[in-house]
């Protein structure tokens, strides 16, 4: 008989984390949630805020022996400032993913939740390396500074931690524990608590758009099935790169865009 694979899942006491346990646990999954709020599931929480380095360290010290998968759901909005996007986002994940991976093995997957936003990270690249080559918050947020426009400071870092999220699980993929796979998954706007968030930093202009070409935001259960999917054998040839979920939104705004270039 085997084993129940061990899945630890940040950010899990709502939205897609908490509907990401609810998939696991429905899969046979033993989970544990590391979030700053304890899990509204008859689970093991694990409290940690993801902008405090010491917090991290002591949250990792209390991870199982072996960890089979690791989600990272964990998140903020542009609305909570630069350095809670770029702490939360990137710079403590990071950290928590490598104190994780420590318990992990070749055999073991990571899924981390980006966003459609990091989409365009070629665009972003000189940023991305910035906040990559970032050991600390205080070192992120004066690296990143010339890439953050005026007036959109927080809305942009929220859009470069996620990009960096895309970027640094590409070149860390089969690196960070030789052979082992990491993906990222970016949803499309998401009928989660934060979904109000989003509409209040980024407006309605930018995500109605993407309501309208897609039919409907997603669901943080359509967004659990792909995180699933992507932490399962059936994805083991699939390692470094980013699904995007968003109901064919991308696709409706490309030909939005197509469609002007050739009426110009």
């Amino acid at each position: 008989m085997n084993t129940p694979p061990t899945v630890v899942i940040t950010g899990g006491s709502s939205g897609i984390g908490d509907k990401t346990v609810e998939r696991f646990l429905a899969d046979g999954a033993t989970v544990i949630v590391a979030d700053r709020n304890p899990s509204p599931r008859d689970v093991q929480t694990i409290i940690v805020d993801l902008t405090d380095p010491a917090s991290i360290a002591a949250a990792a010290d209390e991870l199982p022996a072996h960890i089979d998968v690791l989600v990272n759901a964990a998140g903020v909005s542009g609305k909570n400032g630069v350095e809670a996007a770029l702490a939360v986002n990137f710079l403590g994940m990071r950290d928590f993913t490598e104190r994780a991976a420590t318990r992990m093995t070749v055999e073991s997957n990571i899924v981390s939740i980006a966003s459609t936003t990091g989409f365009e990270w070629r665009k972003r690249i000189d940023g991305v390396t910035a906040l990559i080559r970032s050991g600390s918050l205080a070192e992120a947020v004066e690296n990143v500074a010339p890439y953050l426009p005026e007036g959109e400071e927080a809305y942009e870092a929220y859009n470069l931690s996620k990009a960096t999220v895309i970027v640094w699980t590409m070149i860390s993929s089969r690196q960070l524990v030789p052979g082992m796979r990491m993906n990222t998954v970016s949803p499309g706007p998401t009928e989660t608590p934060l979904l109000q968030d989003f509409y209040d930093s980024i407006g309605e202009a930018q995500l109605d758009p993407l309501k309208e070409f897609a039919g409907r935001h997603g669901t943080p259960e359509e967004l659990a099935a792909a995180i699933a999917f992507l932490a399962s054998s059936e994805a083991s040839w699939i390692s470094g790169e980013d699904l995007v979920v968003d109901g064919g939104a991308e696709g409706g705004l490309l030909r939005q865009q197509l469609a002007a270039a050739v009426g110009a």
